[in-house]
C-alpha cells in the first residue's frame, strides 16, 4: 500500500513525465483516427471518381438519390438519364452518380442476343 502511494507522489511531483505521456497518447490517437477513418474515406472518395470519369452512353446508373437509369447523354459533368418505362429523362451532374449498376447475367445475355 505504502509503495503504491509513493508511485503516485512521484508521478505527481514529475510534470515532465504526465506531460509527455499525455501529448504521446495525443498523437498516437490521432494516428489512429487517420487509419480508421480518413485514409478509407479518401480510398473510397478516389474510387468513385475514377468510376465517374469512365461512365459512357448506356451504362446503368443510380444517383445519390436512389434514381436507377440508364445513360442517354453526356455533355461535360451533366449527365441525362432515362429512367422508367416511360423514358423519362433528368439531366444530373456528374457528381451525383453514386455507382454503376453492374449487368445481370439475364440482362447481359438479353443484350448479346440484340448484338
Amino acid at each position: 500500500m505504502l509503495n503504491a502511494a509513493q508511485n503516485v507522489v512521484l508521478a505527481a511531483e514529475s510534470p515532465m513525465g504526465g506531460t509527455l505521456a499525455t501529448v504521446a497518447f495525443s498523437v498516437i490517437m490521432l494516428v489512429v483516427l487517420y487509419v480508421v477513418m480518413i485514409l478509407p474515406q479518401r480510398r473510397s472518395e478516389k474510387r468513385q471518381k475514377l468510376e465517374r470519369s469512365k461512365l459512357k452512353v448506356g451504362d446503368q446508373v443510380i444517383t445519390i438519390g436512389g434514381l436507377v437509369g440508364k445513360i442517354v447523354n453526356i455533355k461535360d459533368d451533366d449527365i441525362t438519364i432515362a429512367s422508367s418505362v416511360a423514358q423519362t429523362m433528368v439531366t444530373f451532374r456528374r457528381d451525383a452518380i453514386n455507382l454503376m449498376q453492374q449487368p445481370t447475367t439475364a440482362q447481359a445475355a438479353k443484350s448479346e442476343k440484340k448484338k
